[in-house]
């Protein structure tokens, strides 16, 4: 079930203590340092939309975050975080209704964001743009230097609201 991220600060930051050094999840942070608090975004900066993905009993075991450019009514980038790694399905249901109410709910015209290439998840989101419509945009060589001192490239990828919409409505 997807709740305010706000109301669950404490956990989060539990849960980033336990995951801020573990490899698996150095994709995640997209740089090569790590700050002591897990820092909610809509504190500093109100262009954004946090939520967590909590269990039946209440846990967190996911966060999610877009940040938007409201005067172009686009989200240009998101951040997702499995606390769990496994098959999830709540998680993954709680992410599909997150991106969608982005759409539907809040009514942004497109979604854009970016994955390292090599992370893990990178083969979730090509079969996500795939299935609704998006678009590659590129690949960035060389722009991301993560905590184990190498240079990654990352891939933007684009979703647009008519094209998922079709889609949607196809289903």
């Amino acid at each position: 079930m997807l709740k305010n991220a706000t109301e669950y600060r404490e956990e989060l930051q539990e849960q980033y203590e336990r995951i801020k050094y573990d490899d698996k999840y150095k994709f995640y942070f997209a740089n090569s340092y790590r700050s002591d608090n897990f820092d909610l975004r809509t504190e500093l900066d109100k262009d954004c939309i946090e939520q967590v993905s909590v269990n039946q009993d209440n846990i967190v075991i996911g966060y999610m975050l877009a940040k938007v450019e409201k005067d172009w009514n686009v989200v240009i980038d998101l951040r997702i975080l499995n606390f769990k790694q496994k098959d999830n399905i709540t998680f993954a249901k709680d992410l599909f209704i997150f991106l969608q109410n982005l759409f539907v709910v809040e009514g942004f015209r497109k979604l854009q964001f970016k994955c390292i290439v090599g992370n893990p998840i990178e083969k979730m989101y090509i079969k996500y743009i795939q299935r609704y419509g998006g678009n590659i945009v590129g690949v960035f060589h060389n722009s991301v230097k993560l905590i184990d001192g190498k240079i990654y490239d990352y891939t933007l990828y684009e979703v647009f609201k008519e094209d998922f919409d079709r889609i949607i409505k196809k289903k």
